[in-house]
Order: C-alpha cells, then sequence, then structure tokens
C-alpha cells in the first residue's frame, strides 16, 4: 500500500469503529456483544498503526526532501567548482582561479583556498586599491607580499581583529 494512501484510510477507519459501537448497542447478546468490543478495540488499535506510520512517512518525507536539497547543492557547487583551478601564485601559495575558458565576461579574479575547501565562493580581493596583499572577508585568509632576501611571498592569516594567527 503506497504511503500516499494512508490519510484516506484513516476516516474510514474511524468511521468503522463508530459503526461497530452503535452495533454493541443493538446487540443484546453478551457474547456477540464481546466479539464486537474485541473487534472495536483492535480497529482503534489499527487507526493507532496508520497514525503512527503516518508519522513516520511525514519524518521519512522531510528527511528525503533534505537529502534532495543537499544533492541539489552538490551538483550546483560541483558545477561551480569545475569552473576553476588551482593555481600557485608563489612558491607555496596557492588561490582557486577561474578558468580562461569559463570567463564569461568575468574580469580574472582569485577564490580563497580555505573557502573554496568549504565550498564556498569568496573573492580575494586587495584591502584597499593599490596594495600588493589579497584578503578574503569572509575567513580573514590573507596573502601578503614580503621581499625577504629569497624572494617569495608568504602566507599569514589574521584573526578577525587584525592579530596574526
Amino acid at each position: 500500500m503506497p504511503f500516499t494512501s494512508i490519510t484516506t484510510i484513516l476516516p474510514t477507519i474511524t468511521q468503522v469503529a463508530k459503526a461497530a459501537g452503535s452495533i454493541v448497542q443493538l446487540v443484546k447478546d453478551t457474547e456477540t456483544r464481546q466479539k464486537i468490543i474485541e473487534l472495536q478495540t483492535s480497529i482503534l488499535d489499527l487507526h493507532d498503526r496508520v497514525r503512527q506510520a503516518q508519522v513516520e512517512q511525514d519524518e521519512l518525507v522531510k528527511v528525503k526532501d533534505e537529502l534532495e536539497r543537499k544533492l541539489l547543492e552538490h551538483q550546483q557547487w560541483g558545477a561551480e567548482a569545475a569552473r576553476y583551478e588551482l593555481r600557485q601564485l608563489a612558491d607555496g601559495i596557492f588561490v582557486y582561479a577561474l578558468k580562461a575558458e569559463h570567463k564569461e565576461g568575468q574580469p580574472d579574479h582569485f577564490l580563497c583556498p580555505h573557502c573554496f575547501e568549504q565550498k564556498k565562493r569568496s573573492i580575494l580581493q586587495h584591502p584597499v586599491a593599490g596594495y600588493a596583499n589579497y584578503m578574503c572577508h569572509a575567513c580573514k585568509f590573507e596573502i601578503v607580499p614580503v621581499r625577504p632576501a629569497v624572494g617569495f611571498a608568504t602566507v599569514q592569516r589574521r584573526d578577525r581583529f587584525g592579530g596574526l594567527l
């Protein structure tokens, strides 16, 4: 029996239980009356089981809907993530960059590698025009160019208040 028909069964069971109650009042024979009462008890038990099945069905529908939502999000993220590639800006400094074939009028930009792994698209930006560093405003990931003797950039991670982590 499909779950969709559970809600149509409940009114029928209720009507049968009422009919059994009416019959009990009409029957004079004690043995027959007892059997009808047993039938009525069984009907009420069936009614409770159908209600429980309906509650379980509602829970399963919620789980199914949530799984479908997560699957759709996963598929959408997969399509979005496929537009980017991991690129090395300098030794040990990686970002996700938009692939040339997926620009579709968008300017070149980099995505935060930390946020990208969390399935979030957060564009790395210069905190102020003219600065050489990049910053993720979502997780505070920051690429700060430093010109040490070997001449490579370093990655620093800052907390919300600007302190180094």
